[in-house]
């Protein structure tokens, strides 16, 4: 028998802003998003943030030199 698909995963606040950063910029890293987001969260916690929405399949990232670049998988009207 096959498995029930998975409701997906509601946003955070602060998941939505993050994403609205990747829908309106584009392709970004964690430094990107930290500097547009303006919200004085730490460096730390926007890295989690993104890591979480990786993890819940809402961006996919790729290695660009040292850091990860995140670009989110579906678009803000979907």
């Amino acid at each position: 028998m096959a498995r029930p698909k998975k409701a997906p995963q509601s946003l955070t606040p602060l998941e939505l802003k993050i994403m609205q950063v990747l829908w309106s910029e584009g392709p970004c890293n964690v430094q990107s998003v930290h500097a547009k987001l303006e919200s004085g969260h730490a460096f730390t916690t926007v890295q989690t943030v993104l890591n979480v929405l990786h993890q819940k399949g809402r961006v996919r990232r790729k290695l660009q030199g040292r850091a990860y670049e995140y670009r989110p998988v579906e678009s803000k009207d979907s």
